[in-house]
Protein backbone atom coordinates (compact mmCIF):
# COMPACT_ATOMS: atom_id res chain seq x y z
CA UNK A 1 0.00 0.00 0.00
CA UNK A 2 2.70 2.13 0.79
CA UNK A 3 4.43 1.60 -2.29
CA UNK A 4 1.82 1.98 -4.09
CA UNK A 5 1.21 5.78 -2.22
CA UNK A 6 4.90 6.68 -3.03
CA UNK A 7 4.68 5.39 -7.10
CA UNK A 8 1.78 7.60 -7.34
CA UNK A 9 3.27 10.57 -5.59
CA UNK A 10 6.43 9.98 -8.16
CA UNK A 11 4.21 9.78 -11.08
CA UNK A 12 2.91 13.18 -10.06
CA UNK A 13 6.17 14.62 -9.30
CA UNK A 14 7.00 13.64 -12.99
CA UNK A 15 4.31 14.51 -14.71
CA UNK A 16 4.94 18.13 -13.45
CA UNK A 17 8.40 17.81 -14.14
CA UNK A 18 7.48 16.74 -17.53
CA UNK A 19 4.82 19.62 -18.20
CA UNK A 20 7.07 22.47 -16.61
CA UNK A 21 10.14 21.00 -19.11
CA UNK A 22 7.20 20.44 -22.11
CA UNK A 23 6.18 24.82 -21.17
CA UNK A 24 9.70 25.64 -21.09
CA UNK A 25 10.66 24.35 -24.21
CA UNK A 26 7.37 25.61 -25.81
CA UNK A 27 8.07 29.25 -24.71
CA UNK A 28 11.89 29.00 -25.75
CA UNK A 29 10.96 28.38 -29.24
CA UNK A 30 8.29 30.74 -29.13
CA UNK A 31 10.45 33.67 -28.14
CA UNK A 32 13.28 32.11 -30.69
CA UNK A 33 10.84 31.89 -33.27
CA UNK A 34 9.48 35.85 -32.53
CA UNK A 35 13.45 36.75 -32.27
CA UNK A 36 14.06 35.52 -35.45
CA UNK A 37 10.87 37.51 -37.30
CA UNK A 38 12.48 40.64 -35.46
CA UNK A 39 15.63 40.00 -36.55
CA UNK A 40 14.59 39.58 -40.50
CA UNK A 41 12.36 42.26 -40.38
CA UNK A 42 15.05 44.69 -38.78
CA UNK A 43 17.19 42.92 -41.91
CA UNK A 44 14.73 43.86 -44.37
CA UNK A 45 13.88 47.45 -43.57
CA UNK A 46 17.52 48.09 -43.35
CA UNK A 47 17.60 47.21 -47.36
CA UNK A 48 14.72 49.05 -47.83
CA UNK A 49 16.39 52.37 -45.74
CA UNK A 50 19.75 51.78 -48.31
CA UNK A 51 17.49 51.82 -51.60
CA UNK A 52 15.89 54.96 -50.04
CA UNK A 53 19.06 56.79 -49.31
CA UNK A 54 20.24 55.76 -52.78
CA UNK A 55 17.13 57.50 -54.34
CA UNK A 56 17.66 60.52 -52.27
CA UNK A 57 21.18 61.04 -53.64
CA UNK A 58 20.39 60.37 -57.46
CA UNK A 59 17.84 63.05 -56.59
CA UNK A 60 20.65 65.25 -55.84
CA UNK A 61 22.40 64.97 -59.11
CA UNK A 62 19.24 64.85 -61.24
CA UNK A 63 17.31 67.57 -59.77
CA UNK A 64 17.66 71.23 -59.57
CA UNK A 65 19.04 72.21 -55.86
CA UNK A 66 16.19 74.74 -55.22
CA UNK A 67 13.97 71.06 -55.45
CA UNK A 68 16.07 69.71 -52.73
CA UNK A 69 14.70 69.82 -49.45
CA UNK A 70 17.11 70.83 -46.86
CA UNK A 71 17.96 69.01 -43.82
CA UNK A 72 16.61 65.94 -45.65
CA UNK A 73 16.92 62.45 -43.55
CA UNK A 74 18.63 60.35 -45.95
CA UNK A 75 19.50 57.12 -43.49
CA UNK A 76 15.47 56.33 -41.98
CA UNK A 77 17.36 56.44 -38.47
CA UNK A 78 14.88 54.04 -36.83
CA UNK A 79 15.94 51.63 -39.63
CA UNK A 80 19.36 51.83 -38.34
CA UNK A 81 19.06 51.42 -34.89
CA UNK A 82 17.09 48.35 -35.38
CA UNK A 83 19.23 47.44 -37.45
CA UNK A 84 22.21 47.53 -35.10
CA UNK A 85 19.85 46.21 -32.58
CA UNK A 86 19.11 43.31 -34.08
CA UNK A 87 23.10 42.37 -35.41
CA UNK A 88 24.06 42.89 -31.73
CA UNK A 89 21.85 40.05 -30.72
CA UNK A 90 22.80 37.52 -33.81
CA UNK A 91 26.58 38.17 -32.99
CA UNK A 92 25.68 36.93 -29.09
CA UNK A 93 23.50 33.66 -30.53
CA UNK A 94 26.17 33.64 -33.71
CA UNK A 95 29.43 33.90 -31.77
CA UNK A 96 30.98 36.81 -34.01
CA UNK A 97 32.07 40.01 -33.62
CA UNK A 98 30.25 43.03 -32.67
CA UNK A 99 32.87 45.33 -34.04
CA UNK A 100 32.40 46.28 -37.14
CA UNK A 101 33.74 49.37 -39.28
CA UNK A 102 30.57 50.32 -41.82
CA UNK A 103 27.88 51.52 -39.49
CA UNK A 104 29.65 54.22 -38.32
CA UNK A 105 29.64 55.25 -41.86
CA UNK A 106 25.51 55.53 -41.57
CA UNK A 107 25.47 57.52 -38.46
CA UNK A 108 27.65 60.44 -39.79
CA UNK A 109 25.46 60.21 -43.39
CA UNK A 110 23.02 62.60 -42.67
CA UNK A 111 25.34 65.21 -40.88
CA UNK A 112 27.81 64.76 -43.84
CA UNK A 113 25.62 65.37 -46.87
CA UNK A 114 24.42 68.24 -44.89
CA UNK A 115 27.83 69.57 -45.16
CA UNK A 116 28.28 69.33 -48.97
CA UNK A 117 24.26 70.86 -49.35
CA UNK A 118 25.29 73.78 -47.13
CA UNK A 119 26.75 75.42 -49.89
CA UNK A 120 24.85 75.06 -52.47
CA UNK A 121 27.19 73.49 -54.70
CA UNK A 122 28.71 70.08 -55.10
CA UNK A 123 32.39 69.64 -55.47
CA UNK A 124 34.44 67.64 -57.31
CA UNK A 125 35.68 66.13 -54.22
CA UNK A 126 32.22 66.21 -52.70
CA UNK A 127 30.85 64.24 -55.72
CA UNK A 128 32.98 61.48 -55.98
CA UNK A 129 32.26 61.33 -51.59
CA UNK A 130 28.05 61.16 -53.15
CA UNK A 131 28.64 58.71 -56.46
CA UNK A 132 30.85 55.90 -53.65
CA UNK A 133 28.23 56.33 -51.32
CA UNK A 134 25.94 55.51 -53.53
CA UNK A 135 27.75 52.46 -55.14
CA UNK A 136 28.79 51.26 -52.17
CA UNK A 137 25.30 51.14 -51.03
CA UNK A 138 24.36 49.78 -54.35
CA UNK A 139 26.68 46.71 -53.27
CA UNK A 140 25.25 46.20 -49.85
CA UNK A 141 21.74 46.08 -51.46
CA UNK A 142 23.36 43.48 -53.95
CA UNK A 143 24.54 41.28 -50.95
CA UNK A 144 21.30 41.86 -49.34
CA UNK A 145 19.10 41.16 -51.64
CA UNK A 146 21.35 37.57 -52.21
CA UNK A 147 20.99 37.28 -48.63
CA UNK A 148 17.21 37.16 -48.61
CA UNK A 149 15.94 35.71 -51.58
CA UNK A 150 12.74 35.85 -53.31
CA UNK A 151 11.09 36.07 -49.92
CA UNK A 152 8.26 38.40 -50.84
CA UNK A 153 5.81 34.98 -50.05
CA UNK A 154 5.68 34.43 -46.41
CA UNK A 155 4.48 31.37 -46.48
CA UNK A 156 7.22 29.96 -49.47
CA UNK A 157 10.28 27.74 -48.36
CA UNK A 158 12.75 30.95 -49.17
CA UNK A 159 11.37 33.15 -46.28
CA UNK A 160 11.44 30.28 -43.97
CA UNK A 161 14.91 29.57 -44.65
CA UNK A 162 16.09 33.11 -44.60
CA UNK A 163 14.28 33.55 -41.06
CA UNK A 164 15.44 30.32 -39.91
CA UNK A 165 19.40 31.58 -40.96
CA UNK A 166 19.25 34.60 -39.92
CA UNK A 167 22.20 34.61 -37.65
CA UNK A 168 24.37 33.51 -40.09
CA UNK A 169 22.79 36.05 -42.66
CA UNK A 170 23.99 38.97 -40.32
CA UNK A 171 27.34 37.65 -39.99
CA UNK A 172 27.68 37.54 -43.68
CA UNK A 173 25.90 40.28 -44.74
CA UNK A 174 28.72 42.26 -42.14
CA UNK A 175 31.27 40.66 -43.39
CA UNK A 176 30.84 41.53 -46.63
CA UNK A 177 29.59 44.93 -45.51
CA UNK A 178 32.93 45.45 -43.52
CA UNK A 179 35.28 43.94 -46.12
CA UNK A 180 34.56 46.76 -48.97
CA UNK A 181 34.07 49.75 -46.45
CA UNK A 182 38.19 48.43 -45.88
CA UNK A 183 38.75 48.11 -49.70
CA UNK A 184 41.24 50.78 -51.23
CA UNK A 185 37.88 51.64 -53.32
CA UNK A 186 35.80 52.92 -50.15
CA UNK A 187 37.89 53.39 -46.80
CA UNK A 188 37.99 56.95 -47.80
CA UNK A 189 34.06 57.30 -46.90
CA UNK A 190 34.36 57.11 -43.29
CA UNK A 191 36.53 59.98 -42.81
CA UNK A 192 35.25 62.82 -45.23
CA UNK A 193 33.20 65.30 -43.90
CA UNK A 194 33.30 67.75 -46.83
CA UNK A 195 35.50 69.63 -49.02
CA UNK A 196 36.51 73.20 -48.13
CA UNK A 197 38.48 75.41 -50.87
CA UNK A 198 41.48 77.05 -49.34
CA UNK A 199 39.52 80.36 -49.08
CA UNK A 200 37.74 78.86 -46.33
CA UNK A 201 40.23 77.91 -44.46
CA UNK A 202 42.24 81.61 -45.29
CA UNK A 203 38.45 83.30 -43.73
CA UNK A 204 38.32 80.70 -40.66
CA UNK A 205 41.82 81.51 -39.43
CA UNK A 206 41.40 85.36 -39.80
CA UNK A 207 37.59 85.27 -37.96
CA UNK A 208 39.30 82.95 -34.90
CA UNK A 209 42.41 84.99 -34.62
CA UNK A 210 40.46 88.05 -34.26
CA UNK A 211 37.95 87.14 -31.70
CA UNK A 212 40.63 85.13 -30.15
CA UNK A 213 42.68 88.77 -29.96
CA UNK A 214 39.71 90.40 -28.43
CA UNK A 215 38.74 87.47 -26.04
CA UNK A 216 42.35 86.42 -24.56
CA UNK A 217 44.70 89.44 -26.04
CA UNK A 218 47.82 88.17 -24.42
CA UNK A 219 48.30 85.14 -26.14
CA UNK A 220 48.31 83.73 -29.81
CA UNK A 221 46.93 80.70 -31.92
CA UNK A 222 50.18 79.46 -33.64
CA UNK A 223 48.75 75.45 -34.04
CA UNK A 224 46.04 74.43 -36.78
CA UNK A 225 44.60 70.92 -38.40
CA UNK A 226 45.00 72.54 -41.92
CA UNK A 227 46.56 69.24 -42.73
CA UNK A 228 43.38 67.30 -42.07
CA UNK A 229 41.35 67.96 -45.25
CA UNK A 230 37.97 65.98 -44.76
CA UNK A 231 37.21 67.04 -40.88
CA UNK A 232 34.16 69.43 -40.49
CA UNK A 233 35.63 71.83 -38.33
CA UNK A 234 39.22 73.98 -38.56
CA UNK A 235 40.35 73.77 -34.55
CA UNK A 236 42.93 76.91 -33.86
CA UNK A 237 45.01 76.21 -30.57
CA UNK A 238 47.00 78.18 -28.11
CA UNK A 239 49.19 74.83 -27.56
CA UNK A 240 49.60 71.72 -29.55
CA UNK A 241 48.00 68.74 -28.31
CA UNK A 242 51.41 66.90 -27.23
CA UNK A 243 51.64 69.86 -24.58
CA UNK A 244 49.47 68.00 -22.75
CA UNK A 245 52.16 65.51 -21.29
CA UNK A 246 54.35 68.41 -19.94
CA UNK A 247 51.16 70.33 -18.28
CA UNK A 248 52.15 71.74 -14.55
CA UNK A 249 55.24 73.38 -16.06
CA UNK A 250 53.21 76.00 -18.23
CA UNK A 251 50.98 78.12 -15.82
CA UNK A 252 49.19 79.45 -19.22
CA UNK A 253 45.45 78.46 -19.94
CA UNK A 254 45.59 76.29 -22.88
CA UNK A 255 42.55 77.42 -25.66
CA UNK A 256 41.37 75.95 -28.50
CA UNK A 257 38.89 77.96 -31.34
CA UNK A 258 36.76 75.53 -33.24
CA UNK A 259 35.56 76.88 -36.44
CA UNK A 260 32.39 74.79 -38.19
CA UNK A 261 33.30 74.96 -41.90
CA UNK A 262 29.56 74.68 -42.58
CA UNK A 263 27.43 77.17 -40.36
CA UNK A 264 30.81 78.98 -39.64
CA UNK A 265 29.99 79.12 -35.77
CA UNK A 266 32.74 79.38 -34.01
CA UNK A 267 33.34 78.44 -30.34
CA UNK A 268 36.63 79.23 -28.12
CA UNK A 269 37.06 76.97 -25.28
CA UNK A 270 39.34 76.60 -22.39
CA UNK A 271 40.91 72.95 -21.71
CA UNK A 272 43.55 73.00 -19.70
CA UNK A 273 44.18 75.42 -16.75
CA UNK A 274 41.23 76.61 -15.99
CA UNK A 275 41.85 78.62 -12.66
CA UNK A 276 45.65 79.84 -12.27
CA UNK A 277 47.74 77.95 -9.79
CA UNK A 278 48.87 81.77 -8.19
CA UNK A 279 45.28 82.40 -7.40
CA UNK A 280 43.39 81.35 -4.52
CA UNK A 281 39.87 82.44 -3.18
CA UNK A 282 40.30 86.24 -2.35
CA UNK A 283 40.74 86.60 -5.82
CA UNK A 284 37.53 85.64 -6.51
CA UNK A 285 35.25 87.80 -8.43
CA UNK A 286 31.59 88.94 -7.35
CA UNK A 287 28.49 88.63 -9.73
CA UNK A 288 29.30 92.15 -10.07
CA UNK A 289 32.73 91.87 -11.04
CA UNK A 290 31.85 89.48 -13.56
CA UNK A 291 29.31 91.47 -15.00
CA UNK A 292 31.76 94.53 -15.53
CA UNK A 293 34.33 92.18 -17.04
CA UNK A 294 31.63 90.66 -19.43
CA UNK A 295 30.43 94.32 -20.81
CA UNK A 296 34.22 95.02 -21.08
CA UNK A 297 35.17 91.92 -22.92
CA UNK A 298 32.06 91.98 -25.27
CA UNK A 299 32.13 95.98 -25.62
CA UNK A 300 35.54 94.69 -28.32
CA UNK A 301 33.15 93.10 -30.44
CA UNK A 302 30.51 96.30 -31.28
CA UNK A 303 26.90 96.04 -30.89
CA UNK A 304 25.57 91.93 -29.72
CA UNK A 305 22.45 92.90 -28.80
CA UNK A 306 20.02 92.12 -26.05
CA UNK A 307 21.13 89.89 -23.27
CA UNK A 308 18.40 87.26 -23.11
CA UNK A 309 19.38 84.90 -20.84
CA UNK A 310 22.00 85.29 -18.10
CA UNK A 311 23.15 81.88 -16.06
CA UNK A 312 24.58 81.86 -12.91
CA UNK A 313 26.22 78.48 -11.53
CA UNK A 314 26.64 77.56 -8.05
CA UNK A 315 28.75 75.41 -6.17
CA UNK A 316 26.34 73.37 -4.09
CA UNK A 317 29.05 72.47 -1.01
CA UNK A 318 30.67 76.32 -0.74
CA UNK A 319 27.54 77.89 -1.95
CA UNK A 320 29.99 79.80 -3.86
CA UNK A 321 29.87 81.49 -7.51
CA UNK A 322 31.33 79.27 -9.89
CA UNK A 323 30.60 81.19 -13.47
CA UNK A 324 28.32 82.85 -15.13
CA UNK A 325 27.15 82.97 -18.79
CA UNK A 326 25.51 85.50 -20.73
CA UNK A 327 23.49 84.93 -24.02
CA UNK A 328 23.20 87.74 -26.90
CA UNK A 329 20.88 88.21 -29.67
CA UNK A 330 20.33 90.55 -32.20
CA UNK A 331 16.95 91.55 -32.94
CA UNK A 332 16.21 93.83 -36.47
CA UNK A 333 13.26 94.59 -37.96
CA UNK A 334 11.20 92.34 -35.30
CA UNK A 335 13.17 88.88 -36.02
CA UNK A 336 15.75 87.57 -33.75
CA UNK A 337 18.65 86.59 -35.64
CA UNK A 338 20.88 83.61 -35.15
CA UNK A 339 23.54 84.25 -37.33
CA UNK A 340 24.22 87.28 -34.62
CA UNK A 341 23.81 85.40 -31.36
CA UNK A 342 26.99 85.41 -28.96
CA UNK A 343 27.34 83.63 -25.76
CA UNK A 344 30.01 84.19 -23.23
CA UNK A 345 30.85 81.87 -20.46
CA UNK A 346 33.31 84.15 -17.43
CA UNK A 347 34.60 81.56 -14.46
CA UNK A 348 35.00 82.76 -11.11
CA UNK A 349 37.99 84.06 -11.21
CA UNK A 350 37.31 86.29 -14.40
CA UNK A 351 39.08 83.82 -17.11
CA UNK A 352 37.05 83.09 -20.59
CA UNK A 353 35.70 79.65 -20.48
CA UNK A 354 34.12 79.71 -23.60
CA UNK A 355 33.04 82.20 -26.04
CA UNK A 356 30.14 81.38 -28.76
CA UNK A 357 29.64 83.30 -32.11
CA UNK A 358 28.97 83.42 -35.84
CA UNK A 359 31.00 84.09 -38.49
CA UNK A 360 28.20 85.71 -40.86
CA UNK A 361 27.95 87.30 -43.82
CA UNK A 362 25.99 90.78 -43.97
CA UNK A 363 23.11 89.58 -46.12
CA UNK A 364 19.67 91.36 -45.70
CA UNK A 365 17.49 90.01 -43.94
CA UNK A 366 14.22 89.31 -45.36
CA UNK A 367 10.80 89.09 -43.58
CA UNK A 368 8.77 85.88 -43.85
CA UNK A 369 5.82 85.81 -46.82
CA UNK A 370 3.86 83.86 -44.02
CA UNK A 371 2.19 86.47 -41.96
CA UNK A 372 2.18 85.94 -38.16
CA UNK A 373 -1.87 85.45 -38.51
CA UNK A 374 -1.64 82.76 -41.12
CA UNK A 375 0.56 80.94 -38.88
CA UNK A 376 -2.01 81.09 -35.99
CA UNK A 377 -4.83 79.85 -38.14
CA UNK A 378 -2.51 76.41 -37.98
CA UNK A 379 -3.52 76.47 -34.50
CA UNK A 380 -6.65 75.07 -33.08
CA UNK A 381 -8.89 77.70 -31.68
CA UNK A 382 -8.50 76.46 -28.19
CA UNK A 383 -5.01 76.04 -27.94
CA UNK A 384 -3.00 78.20 -25.65
CA UNK A 385 -0.65 80.45 -26.67
CA UNK A 386 1.89 81.40 -24.36
CA UNK A 387 4.34 83.61 -27.36
CA UNK A 388 5.05 83.88 -30.52
CA UNK A 389 8.28 85.29 -32.77
CA UNK A 390 10.04 85.43 -35.59
CA UNK A 391 14.01 83.76 -36.18
CA UNK A 392 16.21 83.80 -38.69
CA UNK A 393 18.31 80.76 -38.38
CA UNK A 394 21.58 79.92 -38.53
CA UNK A 395 20.95 79.00 -42.75
CA UNK A 396 19.45 82.01 -42.88
CA UNK A 397 16.05 81.14 -43.45
CA UNK A 398 13.07 82.39 -41.47
CA UNK A 399 10.89 80.76 -38.99
CA UNK A 400 7.92 81.21 -36.88
CA UNK A 401 8.42 79.74 -33.26
CA UNK A 402 5.19 79.57 -30.77
CA UNK A 403 5.01 78.52 -27.96
CA UNK A 404 2.13 76.92 -26.28
CA UNK A 405 0.77 75.43 -23.12
CA UNK A 406 -0.72 71.99 -23.23
CA UNK A 407 -2.22 70.41 -19.68
CA UNK A 408 0.60 71.97 -17.74
CA UNK A 409 3.31 71.19 -20.20
CA UNK A 410 4.86 74.43 -22.58
CA UNK A 411 5.93 73.20 -26.16
CA UNK A 412 7.66 74.70 -28.63
CA UNK A 413 6.29 74.33 -32.45
CA UNK A 414 8.51 75.95 -35.30
CA UNK A 415 6.59 76.47 -38.62
CA UNK A 416 8.97 77.68 -41.73
CA UNK A 417 8.57 81.39 -42.74
CA UNK A 418 8.22 81.20 -46.22
CA UNK A 419 6.14 78.24 -46.69
CA UNK A 420 4.05 77.58 -43.23
CA UNK A 421 5.30 74.40 -42.83
CA UNK A 422 5.61 72.63 -39.92
CA UNK A 423 9.28 72.14 -39.09
CA UNK A 424 9.22 70.69 -35.50
CA UNK A 425 7.08 70.17 -32.37
CA UNK A 426 8.24 69.10 -29.22
CA UNK A 427 9.40 70.21 -25.34
CA UNK A 428 12.79 72.21 -27.07
CA UNK A 429 11.91 76.03 -27.14
CA UNK A 430 14.20 79.06 -27.78
CA UNK A 431 13.88 81.52 -25.09
CA UNK A 432 14.46 84.46 -26.97
CA UNK A 433 11.59 86.31 -26.28
CA UNK A 434 12.60 86.59 -22.63
CA UNK A 435 14.62 90.06 -23.64
CA UNK A 436 12.86 92.22 -21.21
CA UNK A 437 11.72 89.70 -18.82
CA UNK A 438 14.32 87.32 -18.22
CA UNK A 439 15.10 86.38 -14.54
CA UNK A 440 18.34 84.73 -13.83
CA UNK A 441 18.52 81.09 -13.93
CA UNK A 442 20.96 79.82 -11.49
CA UNK A 443 22.50 76.14 -12.02
CA UNK A 444 23.64 74.63 -9.12
CA UNK A 445 26.77 71.53 -9.06
CA UNK A 446 28.31 69.14 -6.65
CA UNK A 447 30.90 70.21 -4.50
CA UNK A 448 34.66 69.84 -4.86
CA UNK A 449 37.20 68.98 -3.23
Amino acid sequence: MEDRHKKKITDIVMGLIVLVLSLYIKNNFVRHDQFNNRMYYDFQDFGIALEEMNESISSIFILQKDSFTKEKSFMDRKALLDYLSSKRYAADRGNFTRRHEYPSLYREVDRVIDNILLDGRVSPSEERYLKKLYAYNEALIHAHREALGDTDDMNSEAWRNARDEIVTIYEEFSTIANDLIDSEEYSFLQDFKGDFEEVHFLRAKKFSEKVFSKAIPDQALPFDNREEKYTEKFIFSTHDDEDIRIYGLNEETQYKVLYHKGSREVTLYSWRGIIPSNQNTSDMYTEKELDALAEEILAKFGDVGFLYDRSVTIDLESKKLQSITYAYIQKIDDVYDEQQKVELTLTNYGAVSKLYIVDHDDIEMKLPLVSQEEILEKLSPDTTVQAIFKVRNLQGEMEYEVHILYEGTTYGVIFDGDTGGLKYYGRERRNYNQLNQREDSVDKIPGRN
